[in-house]
C-alpha cells in the first residue's frame, strides 16, 4: 500500500540522517554506528530479495524497492565534510 511505502521511505530517510548527518553530533556515537549497521543489513536484504523475486513483483513495488536499495547504497558510500571550514572529509567504511 502507499501508506506502507511512505512509512518505509520515511524510516530510511531518518536512518540515513542519523547515520550521516554531521549535525547529529548530539547523538551518542553508538547510535550512529547502529544506524549504519542497519543501513548495511537492509541494503543486503533488499539486494537479495530483489535478486530472487524482482520478476514476480509489480512495477510499482519493484521500483519502490529499487529506489530504497539505491538510497541505502548511496548512504553506505557517502562522504561528507566535517569541521565546517576546515575542508576535511570523513569517509565511512
Amino acid at each position: 500500500s502507499s501508506i506502507r511505502r511512505n512509512l518505509q521511505r520515511f524510516y530510511l530517510e531518518e536512518l540515513t540522517n542519523i547515520a550521516l548527518d554531521p549535525n547529529s553530533a548530539w547523538l551518542p556515537g553508538p547510535v550512529r554506528t547502529l544506524a549504519r549497521h542497519h543501513v548495511g543489513r537492509l541494503h543486503d536484504r533488499l539486494k537479495a530479495f530483489l535478486g530472487d523475486h524482482a520478476a514476480s513483483l509489480d512495477a510499482y513495488t519493484r521500483s519502490h524497492l529499487e529506489e530504497c536499495r539505491t538510497l541505502l547504497a548511496k548512504t553506505l558510500e557517502a562522504t561528507f565534510q566535517l569541521g565546517g571550514q576546515s575542508g576535511g572529509t570523513f569517509l565511512f567504511f
